[in-house]
Order: structure tokens, then C-alpha cells, then sequence
């Protein structure tokens, strides 16, 4: 089977929408199957990136990768310029993967939303399926739009931007769902987006979940009993979705009643400056690591006595499963939850760490409280690393979601 695949996080580019890419191509491949992948890249400057990962970590054989580069060598934040960069990219894009001889199924990966006209405009023209690989709620995660500029600080877009996205989401919104409609196959990563979806009258839709593709050869060991400080690590993205001012708060206020928490910061994101400014104007006792490739992040999880996991309080967010979550139970660390929803259910029954309300900075403060008042609850079970061993295998999910492909390109040819 020859598969194209629309992305716009493919490696280099590091994020868990491309390490899903990652583990999924090389399977596809070690299967027999022929992966060609059009990577809509965010930067001029990952050109470079390409050629060392190529030259360092080349793809296997059968994957075969076609980038496709922004018209401007220097990224720019502007609302107008960022949307002829994406209309310019979606051109390349269309026609970089038409060029794509022989396909037999098409896939478009959201996000972002430009993938999905782009892989469904082509097969259409090629007359081949369309399966969309749908990671979160899309484009129903648009109706937050009002509150995307909140970064703890109140909202702070300028009114014109503000403006320019609600009238986008009102024509782009729709135009997603017809297209989600149409596609034969829809991919999601949750049982509960996969409900959500059959509830509105689509059918044709499979759950294949995402994973860790980082090895653990064994749980790190339990924290100490006896410690000064309670450690907590938050390792990722800061963005909109995490609302990290909430845990930063948190940690101002157990400060303030004596707890002695200890709150760190690893990757990066967009609320990466608000996060700083908010840790000072509360006094919060936190501290900033800048993002660290794979092999160094070991040391942060020996540091930790508990990892967290934080969504923003939006109904869609509740059937999102953070990737990251299978991570820190194949560590064996104690899980701070921070959300609702699929997530804070799939860490209570695997007994992987305690929970509290999403966007709760007095309950968040409590929970660490107890932790560091009776610190052997840090030391949780097996069970959650045993489940994501058991269920969310690479090899596993792989084989499933090559299963969903020829499902529908043999459907296709039955015609």
C-alpha cells in the first residue's frame, strides 16, 4: 500500500503531533508499506535542521519526505502576514503532493486545519480515500477562540486580530466539518472525541491513541519519605490548552501557607514569556529550563517527586488525552492532574496519582499540601505503566492504523 500523508508537524520538528509521525511512519515502512509525507514546516531555518536529522537520523526506506518551506526566511507573528504564509504553504503544499504519482489513500493530520483541504482537495482530484488523523477536537476546539489570547494575564490580543480570528472561525469552522464529514475514515486518539464524533453522525471512525515512543527500561525508583521540599515537574508545552498560570499560582499560594513546594518548567511554548512574568509577580516558587532533547530529560524525572499534567477547563478539552500522560506512568512517577474528563478517569483507575479540578489554583495548592504532608502517596503502582505497555504498544497501534487504511483503499477499489 502507498500511503501521503499531509503534515504539518513532522520531524524535525519536535512536538508529540510529530513523534507520532515518527513511530508511525517507521512501522508503516517496516511493514511494507510506502509512506510519502508532504511536511508543511514552520520555519525557513528547519531547512537546516532537515538536512542534519537526514544526514543523522535518516528515514527508513519506503519513507520518503517532501518539506515544504514558509516564502519568508524570517518568521513573523502578524495575523495578515501568518495567513499568506499559510495560503502561500497551502499551495506548495497541494501541489508538491500531486505530484505524488502512485497513492492508494490519502491522510490529512490535524492539526492544523490547513492540512485537512489540502488532503482532501488531492484525493479527490486523485480519486483515492481521504482518512483524517484527528488529534484533538477540531475544528470544534475553535468555538474557544474568545479565550486562545488568555494566557493567565486576562485576554491581551488587539481587537483587530481578535476580530480577523472570530469572522475566520465562522467560515473555516464549517468548512471543517464538511470535510471531516466526508472523509472515509476519521482517526482519533480518545474514546471519548471518538463518542462525541459517532454521537454526530459519523461512523466511520477508530480510536488509535498515541503513545511514548520514549524507551523505559524500568520505573524509576519511589520518592523519598523524608525530603524538605515537595518537587514538581511540568515537562512540555506552554500554550493556550495548558493554562500553566493556574499550577504557577498554585505554587504561589502553597508558598504562602508553608508548603514547601518546588515547581519546575521544562520545554517551551507560547506562554512561555507569561509563565516567567506571572512566577515573578507572584513570587511563586519556580524555575525555567529551556526545552532538552530526549536524552536529557531522565535527570528531571530522578528530580521529581510528582509530574504534572495540566488542561484548560473546556468541555472539548475533557476528551483529550495528553501524550505526555503515557510517559510518566512508563516512569513510574506520581501523576499531579490538573484536568477532567477521559484523562483525570484513566489516572484514577490506573492509581497513577491524585487529581484535582482543572483550572483550580486553591484545590491544585491542597493537593500539594497532602502530598507533602504524607509523602508516601507519591509511590503509586504498576498499574499504569503496565496498561500502557500492555494496550499502547507502537507495534500494536501501528498495525491498527495500517488496518484502518487498507480497510478503506480496499473499500475504494471495491467500487
Amino acid at each position: 500500500m502507498r500511503i501521503l500523508v499531509v503534515a504539518q508537524y513532522f520531524p524535525p520538528r519536535r512536538s508529540t503531533f510529530s513523534s507520532r509521525w515518527s513511530w508511525l511512519t517507521t512501522k508503516l515502512a517496516e511493514a511494507g508499506h510506502d509512506v510519502d509525507v508532504v511536511a508543511l514546516m514552520s520555519a525557513a531555518r528547519q531547512l537546516g535542521n532537515l538536512r542534519y536529522a537526514m544526514l543523522a537520523d535518516p528515514p527508513p526506506d519506503r519513507v520518503t519526505i517532501h518539506p515544504v518551506l514558509p516564502p519568508l526566511q524570517r518568521h513573523s507573528s502578524g495575523v495578515a502576514a501568518r495567513a499568506v504564509i499559510d495560503f502561500v504553504m497551502g499551495i506548495q503544499s497541494f501541489r508538491r503532493a500531486m505530484r505524488v504519482r502512485r497513492t492508494d489513500v490519502v491522510v490529512a493530520s490535524a492539526p492544523t486545519a490547513v492540512t485537512i483541504p489540502i488532503g482532501w482537495a488531492v484525493a479527490a482530484l486523485k480519486r483515492r480515500p481521504f482518512v483524517l488523523d484527528l488529534r484533538d477536537a477540531w475544528p470544534e476546539l475553535m468555538d474557544n477562540w474568545r479565550e486562545w489570547d488568555d494566557d493567565g494575564r486576562g485576554l491581551r490580543g488587539h481587537p483587530a486580530k481578535r476580530l480577523m480570528v472570530g469572522a475566520s472561525t465562522l467560515v473555516v469552522g464549517p468548512l471543517l466539518r464538511a470535510l471531516r464529514a466526508d472523509a472515509d475514515a476519521v482517526i482519533v486518539t480518545t474514546e471519548g472525541l471518538a463518542r462525541r464524533l459517532r454521537d454526530a453522525g459519523l461512523s466511520r471512525v477508530h480510536v488509535v491513541r498515541n503513545t511514548s515512543s520514549k524507551p523505559w527500561a524500568y520505573p524509576l525508583p519511589a520518592p523519598a519519605l523524608e525530603s524538605e521540599t515537595l518537587n514538581v515537574l511540568y515537562l512540555g508545552n506552554v500554550g493556550r490548552a495548558q493554562l500553566l498560570a493556574t499550577a504557577i499560582r498554585a505554587a504561589a499560594l502553597a508558598k504562602q501557607r508553608g508548603v514547601p513546594v518546588r515547581l519546575r518548567f521544562v520545554g517551551s511554548g507560547p506562554q512561555w514569556e507569561a509563565a516567567h512574568d506571572i512566577a515573578r509577580d507572584t513570587d511563586a516558587p519556580v524555575e525555567f529550563y529551556e526545552r532538552v532533547p530526549t536524552h536529557q530529560v531522565l535527570p528531571h524525572y530522578e528530580w521529581a517527586d510528582t509530574v504534572l499534567v495540566s488542561l484548560r477547563d473546556w468541555e472539548l478539552l475533557a476528551e483529550t488525552v495528553p501524550s505526555k500522560l503515557y510517559e510518566i506512568m512508563l516512569s513510574g512517577r506520581h501523576i499531579t492532574a490538573s484536568v477532567a474528563g477521559e484523562t483525570a478517569d484513566l489516572i484514577t483507575e490506573l492509581e497513577a496519582g491524585d487529581v484535582a479540578a482543572p483550572e483550580d489554583v486553591e484545590a491544585l495548592a491542597d493537593l500539594w499540601a497532602a502530598l507533602a504532608a504524607d509523602r508516601s502517596r507519591l509511590a503509586v503502582p504498576a498499574t499504569g505503566r503496565a496498561w500502557v505497555e500492555r494496550e499502547l504498544s507502537v507495534d500494536k497501534l501501528a498495525t491498527t492504523f495500517a488496518d484502518v487504511l487498507e480497510e478503506v483503499a480496499d473499500a475504494r477499489g471495491a467500487r
